[in-house]
């Protein structure tokens, strides 16, 4: 990304973080600050975003594969969320989508 001091490890951890094990955006700030590097909350946000923006690229091109593929396996995992506005946990869901392009099914 232009002008940002960021290295892709960096970005690619708070993807993860937020993403993968759920870890919201203030708790990554606190970590930051504990190893000694002040981050605002709207920075890592921004770069979350952006980041976000320059995998839309990834994700179209695994959708078209995906669409394309013998057969869709669909996985479908219940989080609880805790949603700001009603300040209570809500259940959402996580899709997984993969494709088989094999003649074979996997075992």
């Amino acid at each position: 990304m232009a002008k940002c001091v960021a290295a892709p490890s960096v970005l690619a951890q708070i993807l993860l973080d937020k993403f993968g094990d759920h870890i919201p955006v203030f708790r990554q700030m606190k970590r930051f600050e504990r190893s000694g590097v002040m981050l605002p909350y709207n920075t890592i946000l921004d770069w979350a975003g952006k980041t976000i923006d320059l995998l839309s690229v990834l994700y179209e091109a695994l959708k078209k594969e995906v669409i394309e593929s013998r057969y869709i396996h669909a996985d479908e995992t219940g989080l609880k969320v805790l949603c700001d506005q009603l300040s209570k946990k809500v259940k959402r869901y996580m899709m997984v989508i993969c494709g088989v392009t094999t003649t074979a099914l996997p075992n």
